[in-house]
């Protein structure tokens, strides 16, 4: 039997590691797995599977301190295998493997973009000892696949990139939210998304385009308040976190999403804007070069020139439009939560079999 750690489910504002865990969990239980897989979780129930509920802070502060219960012990069978599909508090039996995803590392790089309290979140949590301990480490990109091999000295072998899959929809038919033409961006306002460096292009791009207005959207993170203090303009409209829905509406009649980050794992909110056939423009950092590849714009991360002629010839010429239009709907298609499934379940099988076919010797 497999333990599917599901408790990053338990967020009311789901963002790129939720629902990565939401869609992963619904694919593997449309797989060949789905009568040898249980769920472990303490938020909202999100999956029609066997599952096994705790309460969240009790939990963490029972591994934290004294390493249990473990999940082995809140399931209702022993399993073979855990997959851990995101970092967080774990105690396991030393005999049972777990795999384990990892996002990224901008945690460990650029600890400044957190908050204390994720600061010591993460330091109990101990990164390190949880990937350097995996029974096989599945990274969502290669740059986080070459990071972890450099930072925690992870051997090749024992880690394996799977992409994720982007949800399949259509673009909205509704009427759009946002009357006047605007660029867009979606994501936690925080320091990593580097949006001042995008206000400082929207400014003059107004120059040229006096009714363009800058649309932003998710929810407040470390230091939000005060980049949003910043970026105060009369054409600048910040929306909060919005429902699935809206964010689509947002995407669909945007004439160009925005995505200036200084450091993603994926870049789940650039794919989206693709699958809705809109043109988009990126920082060509860490993994976004990697996933967005020749069907986006990418440009330097701290230079606000070069995003601002980027946006502009977008703006400026229909048939680069069409192009980026086209290409990066095509890509996106490409990723496939079905494939990403399939390729994780292999991994848990080819566990499972070796733990069942002769005894572990995990990590110390």
């Amino acid at each position: 039997m497999i333990l599917f750690d599901a408790r990053a489910l338990q967020g009311e504002q789901p963002t790129g590691v939720g629902n990565y865990t939401k869609q992963i969990a619904n694919a593997l239980k449309k797989s060949e797995l789905n009568h040898n897989i249980q769920f472990l979780h303490t938020g909202i129930k999100q999956t029609h599977a066997e599952s096994v509920r705790i309460p969240n802070k009790l939990l963490n502060l029972g591994m934290l301190l004294a390493d249990t219960p473990t999940l082995e012990q809140l399931s209702k069978s022993k399993p073979s295998v855990i997959f851990i599909p995101n970092l967080n508090f774990v105690a396991t039996n030393p005999e049972t493997p777990y795999i384990l995803t990892v996002h990224d590392l901008s945690f460990h790089h650029h600890p400044q973009w957190y908050s204390k309290k994720m600061r010591l979140w993460h330091k109990a949590v101990n990164p390190k000892r949880l990937i350097q301990n995996a029974k096989h480490v599945i990274a969502v990109s290669r740059a986080t696949r070459n990071d972890c091999i450099k930072t925690f000295n992870i051997p090749e072998k024992n880690i394996t990139t799977i992409y994720p899959g982007i949800t399949q929809y259509k673009p909205s038919a509704q009427q759009p939210l946002i009357k006047q033409p605007y660029i867009l961006s979606i994501g936690a306002i925080e320091p990593r998304k580097n949006l001042q460096v995008l206000f400082r292009a929207f400014i003059k791009l107004k120059k040229k385009h006096p009714s363009l207005k800058l649309v932003l959207a998710g929810p407040v993170g470390h230091k939000g308040r005060k980049i949003l203090n910043s970026m105060k303009h009369e054409d600048v409209t910040y929306l909060g976190y919005v429902t699935h829905q809206t964010k689509i509406n947002l995407l669909t009649h945007t004439k160009i999403f925005a995505y200036p980050s200084l450091f993603e794992g994926f870049g789940f909110p650039a794919l989206e804007a693709m699958m809705t056939k809109t043109p988009v423009v990126a920082s060509w950092t860490t993994s976004l070069k990697e996933i967005l590849g020749d069907n986006a714009l990418l440009t330097h991360p701290h230079n606000h020139d070069e995003l601002e002629l980027a946006i502009d010839s977008i703006l400026a010429d229909q048939s680069l439009t069409n192009k980026l239009t086209e290409q990066g709907y095509a890509h996106a298609q490409t990723f496939t939560w079905n494939r990403c499934a399939t390729q994780t379940a292999e991994i848990l099988k080819n566990t499972t079999n070796k733990t069942q076919s002769s005894p572990l010797n995990p990590q110390s």
